[in-house]
C-alpha cells in the first residue's frame, strides 16, 4: 500500500473511535465540544503571538516559531472542547447515550474530529518536507474534508502561522505608501484565460538543512524548461523541487540564477510539462483588475482577485537586509500571503503582470509585486540559463 493509503486508514481509524465515544456520550456532549473547539480555536488565535512574544528565543528558528504556534493552538482547541464538554456531562448526567442522542452524539464528535485533522494538517503542511506533501495531495479522505470544509474556515489554519511573516519581505522599511483604490472585481476569477494558467503555475518547495527550516513557495514558468520564483523562497536550499499544479509529481530543479536585490530566481526543470505563460510587457494602468495565483500557506493552488493600487518604486533592502537597491513594484489590493510568494500576478487575459513577492506588515489587503519591467533582463535570459549558481545564505529569522 502507498503512502496516502496508509493515511487516509490512519485519519479513518482516528475519526471513527471519536465517533464512537460520541455515540456513548450523545449530542449534547458532542454539541458543546463543537462550541468548545470553536472558543478554544479563538482563544488560541489570541494567546499564540503573545507567547511567541514573550519567549525572544523562538526568534532564531522559523520551525520552533510555528512549532509553538501550533501546539498553543491545539492545545487552547482540547482545552476548549474538554472544558464544554464537561459541562454538557454535567447537564446530561452520566446514563449512556441511546438513539437519535447517540447518532446525533457521534456525528457532532466525528465533525470535531475531522475538523481538527483537517485544522493540523493544512496549517503544518507548508513547513513539511515534499516527500510528505506529496503523500498528503494523494490523500482522498483530506481532500474530500479540503474540499467540503466551509469558506469561512478555510483561513482558519493560515492565521494559526500568520505570525511567520518573515517569509516574506518587508518593503519600504515599514513606511509604505497609502494608494487607495475601489474594490476588486472577482468576474477575472472565472475568466478562461485565468483558469488555463494554472497548467503553467507550480507549488516550489525547499530542503535548508543548514538553515534548520524548509520553505514553501510558488512559481510559473517563463520558457521552456525554466520556472520563476522568488530569491527568498530558495535562499540557503540545498534542494528544490516544483510541483504542476501543487499535485503532481515532484520534479528535482537546479537554481540558474540568483538574485537577492531583485529578489528573483530561476530553475531549471528538466523535462518539466509545462508551456510558458505569455507576459504583458506594458505596465499596468492604476485600478487595472488582476488576479494573484499560487499556493498560500503552502496549501492548494488557489485564484485571489486584486486590482492594481499604483506602480512605486522601492528604495529599500534585499532579502538580507542590506541597504541601497531599487526596484518597480505594483502595489495591489488583495490578499496575499505566505506561500504566494514567486507566483504570477495574472492579467485578466491571462498573462503575467509581475511576480509576487510581498504583502503589507501594515493592511492585509495590500501586496506587492515585481513588475514585468523590473524582471525582464533576467526573464527575457531565462531560456539559456543552465549553469547552477549558490542560492546563497540563510534568511534572518
Amino acid at each position: 500500500m502507498n503512502g496516502a493509503l496508509w493515511l487516509d486508514i490512519f485519519i479513518g481509524l482516528l475519526i471513527v473511535a471519536r465517533a464512537t465515544v460520541g455515540a456513548r456520550s450523545g449530542f449534547t456532549v458532542g454539541t458543546l465540544g463543537l462550541l468548545g473547539l470553536g472558543a478554544g480555536a479563538v482563544a488560541g488565535f489570541w494567546a499564540a503571538p503573545l507567547v511567541v512574544g514573550f519567549f525572544p528565543i523562538l526568534d532564531s528558528s522559523r520551525n520552533l516559531r510555528s512549532t509553538t504556534i501550533m501546539l498553543v493552538v491545539l492545545g487552547c482547541i482540547a482545552l476548549g472542547e474538554a472544558i464544554f464538554g464537561a459541562i454538557g456531562h454535567r447537564i446530561r448526567g452520566r446514563d449512556r447515550a441511546r438513539g437519535p442522542d447517540a447518532f446525533f452524539g457521534a456525528v457532532a464528535a466525528a465533525l470535531v474530529m475531522s475538523f481538527v485533522i483537517w485544522f493540523v494538517i493544512t496549517a503544518v503542511r507548508p513547513f513539511l518536507p515534499a516527500s510528505v506533501t506529496g503523500v498528503i495531495s494523494q490523500s482522498r479522505l483530506y481532500l474530500a474534508m479540503d474540499i467540503a470544509m466551509p469558506d469561512e474556515f478555510n483561513e482558519l489554519p493560515g492565521r494559526a502561522v500568520e505570525v511567520l511573516r518573515s517569509e516574506l519581505p518587508r518593503v519600504f522599511g515599514g513606511a509604505e505608501p497609502e494608494l487607495p483604490t475601489s474594490e476588486p472585481d472577482t468576474d477575472s476569477l472565472s475568466r478562461p484565460e485565468v483558469q488555463q494558467a494554472a497548467a503553467s503555475i507550480v507549488q516550489v518547495r525547499t530542503d535548508a538543512p543548514s538553515c534548520r527550516s524548509d520553505s514553501t513557495g510558488s512559481g510559473w514558468v517563463v520558457a521552456p524548461e525554466r520556472v520563476v520564483t522568488n530569491a527568498h523562497v530558495v535562499a540557503g536550499s540545498s534542494w528544490v523541487g516544483v510541483s504542476i499544479g501543487g499535485r503532481g509529481p515532484w520534479q528535482d530543479t537546479s537554481v540558474v540564477a540568483f538574485d537577492p536585490d531583485l529578489d528573483l530566481a530561476i530553475l531549471a526543470v528538466p523535462g518539466l510539462a509545462a508551456a510558458a505563460l505569455p507576459r504583458a510587457s506594458e505596465n499596468l494602468p492604476l485600478g487595472a483588475d488582476v488576479v494573484a495565483a499560487g499556493f498560500p500557506w503552502g496549501g492548494p493552488y488557489s485564484l485571489s482577485q486584486a486590482r492594481i493600487r499604483g506602480t512605486v518604486i522601492e528604495n529599500g533592502a534585499d532579502i538580507y537586509g542590506e541597504q541601497g537597491i531599487s526596484r518597480e513594484l505594483y502595489s495591489i489590493r488583495g490578499e496575499v500571503r505566505s506561500g504566494n510568494s514567486g507566483g504570477p500576478l495574472l492579467t485578466s487575459d491571462g498573462r503575467v503582470a509581475g511576480t509576487v513577492f510581498a504583502m503589507s506588515a501594515l493592511d492585509p489587503q495590500t501586496g506587492y509585486v515585481l513588475t514585468d519591467a523590473a524582471t525582464a533582463p533576467l526573464l527575457d535570459a531565462a531560456a539559456v540559463l543552465w549553469e547552477p549558481v549558490p542560492t546563497g545564505g540563510c534568511l534572518v529569522g
